[in-house]
């Protein structure tokens, strides 16, 4: 029942889509394009592709790299996109465990042990219930999108709970 439902979510998701085709979905990876630090402008460069992903830990949000020094890489850039094909899907903010700001939507945090991970906000213990409230919209809103990655990571055989 469960798998019906999650099958029947995907493919919803791929018929509603304006722009993206099935074939833009089964054969274009999830590629990451990032706004560098220092850009005045949001010009974007490819950051990594879901064939950079070793796996994504759907409870923890903790996803690894087959080669360490996409990570390295990370810390150049302020914010994430995440594309199927030329589709946008979601944003991403990038942060660090040094970090003094909050973040009240999605985030790839780089902890201090040199692991990242997903995250509805930064820092993860919050007791502001306006900061609680927001980030749990931001997390409706990206729903949807949050599990079309998911599909697309369980189909490459990188998602794990």
């Amino acid at each position: 029942m469960k798998n019906t439902f999650f099958f029947l979510i995907v493919v919803s998701l791929l018929l509603l889509s304006s722009c993206a085709t099935n074939t833009d979905f089964l054969t274009s990876p999830l590629t990451f394009k990032g706004v560098s630090i220092t850009s005045l402008s949001n010009a974007e460069t490819e950051v990594f592709t879901s064939y950079d992903i070793k796996s994504f830990n759907g409870t923890t949000g903790q996803i690894c790299f087959v080669d360490e020094k996409v990570g390295s890489k990370l810390s150049h850039y302020r914010k994430l996109n995440c594309y199927i094909g030329t589709d946008s899907i979601f944003s991403v903010n990038l942060t660090s465990d040094v970090m003094s700001s909050v973040v009240n939507d999605l985030v790839l945090n780089s902890s201090s042990s040199g692991n990242y991970y997903f995250a509805d906000g930064y820092p993860a213990l919050i007791q502001n219930a306006g900061s609680i409230t927001l980030r749990a919209q931001n997390k409706t809103k990206r729903a949807n999108s949050w599990a079309l990655f998911i599909a697309i990571l369980k189909t490459e055989q990188k998602y794990n709970d």
